[in-house]
């Protein structure tokens, strides 16, 4: 079976479970008089920041940069 069958019937992992506190850092950031904006969510048990004119299709897990804790109100942008 090649690569793209075996991967496409894998059974997919159970989404990780979100650390309850980044909630507070979840909503849309931008400007008023700016055209776009970055939307701050958790896809997939992860924290994702996603900005709306770098979208390259409607699903955002395309576009999206995972934010991984680093130390309290700290990410690395991955």
């Amino acid at each position: 079976m090649g690569p793209s069958i075996r991967s496409a019937t894998e059974e997919r992992k159970a989404p990780s479970t979100a650390d309850p506190t980044w909630a507070r850092y979840v909503g849309r950031y931008g400007r008023e008089d700016a055209d776009n904006e970055s939307r701050i969510t958790i896809l997939n048990g992860e924290l994702t920041m996603y900005t709306t004119d770098a979208m390259v299709s409607d699903d955002p897990w395309d576009a999206r940069v995972r934010l991984v804790a680093v130390r309290e109100h700290t990410f690395r942008m991955f």
